[in-house]
């Protein structure tokens, strides 16, 4: 079944910010029942596959695909600062664009002062344990939950808890190598 005027218009308003409410508020339907229709419209699956269908045209013209995201967050997660500043601050000779990737912010600050001049960097890199977070969440490791009981005796020992963090801390690493 083919959506009419008033559901393509929610589909448009809903991919400008992806609020069904706000969307169709805009589109023009009554606003006395806006949060039950939006409801039924995000349910909808004629609407659903519209919304779909120009989300995928998007990602296509724009390149977004789940490796490439993947690749960028893998960069920030695993971003080392000696591999593109040196000791003073300074950004290497011949560091790729790629290797930057992580850096969110880098500032040069010159004062002339009466005794000579200073220089001031700022490097703010992205949130590399966001980035982590990502990642365990996407390879499940998140899901996992630990569970550690005290009566008599420890349930789970200390040692198979390292053991076990160490196992997952190597299956992390083996799969971002696959990653980047």
């Amino acid at each position: 079944m083919a959506l009419n005027d008033l559901q393509e218009r929610f589909c448009e308003e809903y991919l400008v910010d992806y609020n069904a409410y706000q969307a169709t508020m805009r589109a023009g339907y009554s606003p006395k029942n806006c949060t039950s229709q939006s409801a039924r419209l995000m349910k909808n699956p004629d609407v659903q596959a519209y919304i779909a269908v120009r989300q995928a045209k998007t990602s296509r013209r724009l390149g977004i695909a789940q490796e490439r995201i993947l690749n960028e967050v893998a960069k920030v997660a695993f971003f080392n600062i000696t591999d593109v500043v040196d000791e003073d601050g300074k950004l290497k000779e011949g560091v790729a664009r790629e290797d930057t990737a992580a850096i969110a912010c880098f500032k040069i600050k010159s004062s002339n002062l009466k005794n000579g001049s200073s220089v001031e960097r700022e490097i703010k890199l992205a949130d590399k344990l966001a980035a982590l977070e990502l990642l365990m969440k996407y390879l499940g490791m998140l899901d996992k939950k630990v569970e550690i009981g005290f009566k008599n005796e420890l349930a789970v020992s200390v040692m198979d808890a390292l053991n076990s963090a160490k196992e997952m801390a190597r299956k992390l690493e083996e799969r971002a190598k696959g990653v980047v």
